[in-house]
C-alpha cells in the first residue's frame, strides 16, 4: 500500500471516524492486497518467510507471534508494544486503528472490530460505514471467543472472559 492512499481523503475518513464509502476503489484494493497477504501467511510453514510476510502485513508490530487463521482488514491500522501473542483464527477488522500495550494474549477465536457498519438500510445498501478505534492496556488477556467491538478501551492488567463482548472501556 502506499503513502498516497494514507493521505487520501477517503483514507483519512475511514480512520478518523467519519461515515465512508467502503466500497471506495482505493480501500477495495487495499483490503485484497492484506486478504492475499493473510492468505499467503496462513498457507505458510517455513518460520523466516512467515516473519517476512508478517511484516509486509502488520509493519507496526515487531515482536509477535502469530496462530494460522489470521485474517485483517487492512494491517497497516494494527500498532503493537512487544509481545503480542495471538492465538489461531483471529479476525481484526481494523477500519480505524487497534492498539495493544505490552505483553498481550489474545485467544483463539477471538474477533477485534473497530468498524460499523450503517444502521440505516438505504445507507447499509449503498456501502456506507464509520469506524472507532479499539485500545488494548498492557498486560491483558483475551479469552477464547471474546469480541471487542468498535470504541472499546481495555485497561492494563485487564483479563477479559471467554466469549465475552467488550462494547465500552473494561473494566467497568
Amino acid at each position: 500500500m502506499s503513502q498516497a492512499l494514507y493521505s487520501s481523503q477517503i483514507w483519512q475518513q475511514m480512520v478518523s471516524g467519519r461515515p465512508y464509502q467502503t466500497q471506495a476503489k482505493p480501500l477495495k484494493r487495499a483490503r485484497k492486497l492484506a486478504k492475499h497477504r493473510c492468505h499467503k501467511l496462513n498457507q505458510e510453514a517455513n518460520k523466516a518467510e512467515r516473519q517476512l510476510l508478517i511484516q509486509q502485513l502488520l509493519p507496526h508490530v515487531t515482536e509477535v507471534t502469530l496462530g494460522s487463521g489470521f485474517y485483517c482488514d487492512y494491517g497497516v491500522n494494527i500498532v503493537a508494544a512487544p509481545q503480542l501473542h495471538i492465538g489461531h483464527h483471529v479476525v481484526m477488522l481494523d477500519a480505524a486503528p487497534i492498539t495493544f500495550g505490552a505483553k498481550v494474549t489474545i485467544a483463539d477465536g477471538v474477533v477485534l472490530a473497530s468498524v460499523y457498519h450503517a444502521t440505516d438500510s438505504l445507507r447499509r445498501r449503498a456501502g456506507w460505514q464509520h469506524s472507532q478505534p479499539v485500545f488494548i492496556g498492557d498486560n491483558v488477556v483475551i479469552g477464547p471467543g471474546a469480541t471487542i467491538l468498535p470504541g472499546a478501551c481495555i485497561e492494563s492488567d485487564t483479563v477479559i472472559a471467554a466469549g465475552q463482548v467488550v462494547t465500552a472501556s473494561q473494566p467497568i
